[in-house]
């Protein structure tokens, strides 16, 4: 489903299946607008939805570029929708890490569990490899910070830009548990 830049819907192209259960959806669709999850969740039911969440420190996000704002103001920031009613129309939430790496570390392993409880996926974004883009709690280790967000967090997936990276921290992981 495409959004034309005045974020009304585009009709289905004919060429596609129609929607339904019987056509499997190889996608996650993710959206800031709980408006637009809404609406897609009554179209294409059996379609996994994830609410992505801004952080309440930073409308803005560094990986999008100097100067450059991707937010056009019906984001849903984390805290402003209650994870209960996200649960109502999404199987996920994707809060920006840094939702995550501002609270201690048990608030934030806590905030996975309620979601976990509600029965929604927990998908962070977006990890980089560069020491930028590392929080630095984690002092520009971007394996280390995969590591924690996978291990004493619990999170379910991540957004990544070097998904190669993501994949020898999980092999390394799951090495050291079979030790």
């Amino acid at each position: 489903v495409l959004q034309s830049k005045d974020l009304g819907m585009r009709p289905p192209s004919p060429s596609l299946p129609p929607p339904g259960p019987e056509v499997p959806a190889p996608l996650v669709l993710q959206c800031f607008d709980p408006s637009t999850l809404r609406s897609l969740a009554h179209r294409i039911p059996h379609v996994p939805l994830v609410q992505l969440l801004l952080s309440p420190l930073s409308k803005e996000h560094p990986s999008v570029g100097e100067g450059v704002s991707h937010h056009l103001g019906r984001e849903a920031t984390y805290g402003d929708v209650p994870l209960s009613e996200i649960a109502t129309y999404a199987s996920g939430i994707g809060p920006a890490k840094s939702v995550f790496t501002s609270m201690e570390p048990a608030a934030a392993r806590a905030l996975v569990d309620a979601a976990h409880e509600l029965d929604l996926a927990v998908h962070p974004w977006t990890f980089r490899r560069e020491a930028m883009y590392v929080d630095r709690s984690f002092e520009s280790d971007s394996e280390e910070e995969l590591r924690f967000f996978y291990e004493c967090l619990n999170v379910d997936a991540l957004f990544v830009e070097f998904p190669d990276q993501a994949s020898m921290v999980i092999e390394r992981m799951l090495n050291d548990d079979s030790d």
